[in-house]
């Protein structure tokens, strides 16, 4: 082995037999982590070398650009994947049927493949959706999908952690690596012929560093790891130097046919420095390109570098670059401002932007328009108002919507209406309208829906005043203004079909089929369905989101739980496909609703946490998950649960919607008089009850009127309520807890159980006490001993279950705690069993349930309870 690789048998070992599962057409993921300088590039390289032979090896590397490439890594391997992959990514198709061409490519190779992602810390938006995407299905195809990254770089909210989280842990394996041991470091510099006494203290055993300290040749160890580059860099002559200056310019790697049209080249000097430079070890050929040995070496030549020569070297490297069409757009501003030349930026950015956008990595998309605008003070108006817009748009989609998206709509709208354009003008005015929405400001977003309509009503009809009356429909349907909202998206629809637009066609059949399902008018649910079935046609991803969002919720609210499961999987599973992140987080806090209206509070307060761990949410996204953990936490005695509903509420409040309001308010209710607060209960109905929409929905009204009724309220709702609260408030409680029984929520049960005299409220007692319903528990024990009672056990009660699925213990055991949120190394400790061996229950487990990772697991299965 050489001499680099010490100290790495063990993870080689662990890389070989993974790659063997190949061979039957088990694919897998590694993470291969550590310092910058640890070994990674060193050892992967090795890992390729020693396999390549056997197997198809595809290299890519994300850069350290200050905006990456959009599927950097897939960009450097398409000269080796098939055609068709190579077809897609020409011929600007969306990242979907990219990454689709890929898999199929690896699927369909005759030999295993390795691909490498390297220095994944850096990717953009587009190729962490290819390594989720990918790692979601490589256990389909004969593939080892190595990524490496720097885990001392990753800082909370970064985006890779997400992905990584979301990969399959039964598919995926973490290889960390260490540091030299002192033993190694010495055997190095004995090897070396250096007798430098503290060079383990000083370099800390990282491989890089030691290596650069022992080529640089001195007698003291240099300070850093730049000192030692530089004393290495001086020992060459000065076209070696030039040469590594001009490789410095180029992040990644910097291909020999471009570095051969550099201004000034001589073949001559050309070949000899790139000789001695590699026989330094400065710089190393891979493949038709230069690369640095090591990211830190490039970053220390280039650093050395006066500000001019910088410049310099950037500008040259833009004029040859701009002459390649292989060169994308992304590098282009790279090169331009590194150049300080204004115009090229102004001219590529908006292309890096819109390359970006097209490929899913709107974080990226939004920076490249952000640093056009930087440039645009003096651009013609139009071209800063597209600017602005394109920036506001994007930078909505990468969950960052506050008031610097709003303000860059605004000046797009000032733009357009100094320039006329009322279509851009009004599209812009509906986009505004939905982002003050989403920041809770009901007032604006009413406001710049009517502004919306009434400019696009000011010429021909379009497909954008479609939306705009569909846009309005759906507020109206959201306040629960149901005449309104059925008004608007009629209007809507019929104007779709007309100028054949098929998008606003199906949002507003969506809006007709909510209206109607929480109106309780028949035909929503049919509406919404074919809704869904021509987004799905369509491929209007995002209309299928909201249309299964929709569906789901309905279902909830309606206490028709079988329906709402069946919609829940079926939305997380096609929101997870099409990588639409914030549906998938927004329907995971609706199976939380879901899981606790069932009783199941752990599994119920697991998945609201996990959609609350995403970052950068507004607060109509957060209402979901927050909701459902304050119901959970409330039912199972946690005295947090009042804060987390009280701020529920504040976000109902603040946009204004009853159907946020008043489930809030009902948890509120329920959760003071569980605390004994009957005051205080009452005051969040009535509070509740004022904030009804001009119409009725008989699931809304029906849940909190019933709340009122129980604490001695009199409340009138106008209309009809839902049947079982009807039953409930007209004296017939066992008929309702009968009914609940059969909607399957035992908690809604107990609740009329207790009203049933002795033999209901023994009932009761039981139920809460299978549902870890610590204070209901109390509650009714009290009222059993006031009203004495007899024959009321003490103590826990336990539910027992059929494991009908084969488990054996340990894996019933394991699956338990996995419901509970514990991760492998969590379970590991708890059991006092290796991680591996973990490893391997988790992956039974997840195959014996039918699903393909932890977070399926937990939506889609109810926990088992010990018998």
């Amino acid at each position: 082995m050489s001499a680099v690789l010490l100290e790495r048998d063990q993870i080689l070992d662990q890389m070989r037999a993974a790659l063997a599962q190949t061979q039957s057409r088990l694919g897998r993921t590694l993470l291969v982590s550590g310092e910058a300088g640890i070994g990674k590039s060193t050892l992967v390289d090795y890992f390729m070398q020693e396999q390549g032979l056997n197997c198809r090896v595809l290299w890519g590397a994300c850069d350290a650009l200050f905006t990456p490439r959009p599927l950097g890594p897939l960009l450097d391997m398409a000269g080796q994947l098939d055609a068709a992959v190579a077809r897609a990514i020409r011929s600007g198709d969306n990242a979907g049927a990219i990454f689709a061409a890929f898999l199929a490519d690896l699927a369909e190779s005759a030999r295993p493949s390795i691909v490498l992602f390297e220095d994944v810390h850096w990717a953009d938006h587009a190729t962490l959706d290819l390594i989720k995407y990918l790692g979601r299905r490589i256990s389909r195809v004969p593939a080892l999908l190595v990524l490496t990254y720097r885990d001392d770089e990753l800082s909370v909210g970064h985006p890779l952690l997400a992905v990584l989280g979301e990969l399959p842990c039964a598919h995926v394996q973490r290889l960390r690596l260490s540091p030299l041991s002192r033993q190694a470091v010495q055997e190095l510099a004995q090897r070396s012929g250096s007798n430098l006494a503290d060079l383990f203290e000083k370099t800390n055993g990282n491989p890089f560093y030691v290596t650069e300290v022992l080529a640089s040749r001195g007698q003291v160890v240099p300070r850093t790891v730049q000192d030692a580059v530089l004393a290495r860099l001086q020992r060459l002559s000065a076209a070696s130097i030039a040469l590594c200056e001009r490789v410095s310019a180029l992040p990644g790697q910097a291909e020999l046919t471009l570095i051969s049209q550099w201004p000034g080249h001589q073949a001559d000097d050309f070949e000899a420095a790139i000789d001695e430079c590699v026989r330094a070890g400065m710089l190393q050929i891979h493949g038709q390109a230069l690369r640095f040995r090591h990211e830190l070496a490039r970053l220390a030549v280039h650093g050395m570098l006066p500000p001019q020569r910088k410049r310099t070297l950037h500008g040259e490297a833009l004029s040859v670059w701009l002459r390649d069409p292989c060169v994308t757009n992304a590098q282009l501003v790279y090169h331009a401002l590194q150049a300080g030349q204004v115009d090229t930026v102004l001219r590529m950015a908006p292309l890096a932007g819109a390359d970006a956008a097209r490929l899913g990595a709107h974080r990226e998309a939004a920076a490249h328009f952000a640093v056009a605008l930087q440039h645009a003070q003096n651009a013609p108006l139009q071209i800063q108002a597209e600017l602005n817009e394109a920036w506001s748009y994007e930078a909505g989609l990468a969950l960052q919507i506050d008031e610097q998206v709003i303000a860059a709509r605004e000046r797009a709208i000032a733009l357009w209406r100094q320039l006329g354009n009322a279509e851009r003008l009004g599209l812009n005015l509906r986009w505004l309208s939905r982002l003050h929405w989403y920041l809770g400001h009901k007032k604006q977003a009413h406001r710049y829906a009517v502004q919306a309509i009434e400019v696009l009503e000011s010429i021909a009809p379009t497909a954008e005043l479609a939306m705009a009356y569909s846009v309005r429909s759906q507020m109206y349907m959201l306040n629960s203004n149901y005449e309104s909202a059925l008004m608007w998206g009629e209007r809507a629809l019929q104007l779709a079909l007309a100028q054949g637009a098929p998008e606003a066609r199906i949002h507003a059949l969506n809006n007709l089929g909510s209206t109607l399902l929480m109106s309780g008018r028949p035909g929503g649910e049919a509406l919404l369905k074919e809704s869904l079935a021509l987004a799905m046609a369509g491929d209007f991803h995002e209309q299928a989101a909201r249309a299964y969002t929709n569906l789901s919720s309905s279902m909830i609210l309606q206490c028709r739980f079988a329906d709402a499961e069946r919609f829940c999987r079926e939305g997380l599973a096609f929101d997870r496909e099409h990588d639409l992140d914030s549906w998938t987080y927004y329907l995971l806090g609706l199976c939380a609703q879901l899981a606790a209206e069932q009783g199941h509070f752990a599994q119920a307060q697991t998945l609201a946490r996990e959609a609350l761990a995403i970052p950068s949410q507004t607060p109509v996204m957060r209402w979901p998950p927050s909701l459902a953990l304050g119901i959970a936490r409330s039912r199972a005695g946690a005295v947090d649960a009042l804060a987390i509903l009280e701020e529920c509420l504040a976000t109902g409040l603040a946009v204004g919607e009853a159907q946020l309001i008043l489930p809030t308010c009902r948890a509120l209710a329920e959760a003071h008089w569980l605390r004994g607060q009957t005051e205080q209960a009452r005051s969040v109905v009535t509070q509740g009850w004022e904030h009804r929409g001009p119409a009725d929905d008989p699931w809304l009204t029906g849940q909190l009127m019933v709340w009122g009724h129980r604490l001695g309220l009199a409340l009138d709702p106008g209309a009809p309520v839902a049947a079982v609260y009807q039953m409930e408030m007209t004296g017939q409680a066992l008929l309702a807890a009968r009914q609940w029984e059969a909607l399957g929520a035992p908690f809604e049960q107990a609740l009329c159980l207790m009203r049933c005299g002795d033999e209901g409220l023994q009932q009761a007692i039981e139920l809460f006490a299978q549902q870890g319903a610590h204070p209901a528990l109390e509650l009714a024990r009290a009222q059993a001993r006031k009203q004495g009672v007899r024959g009321i056990k003490r103590g826990p009660y336990a539910a027992a279950r059929d494991n009908s699925l084969g488990l054996t213990a340990r894996e019933l055991q394991i699956y338990q705690l996995i419901a509970g949120g514990l991760s492998n190394e969590e379970i590991s400790r708890k059991l006092n069993r290796s991680v591996r061996t973990i490893e391997h229950h988790v992956s039974n487990v997840l195959s014996k349930m039918g699903v393909k990772n932890r977070v399926e697991l937990r939506v889609t299965q109810t926990p088992f309870r010990s018998a």
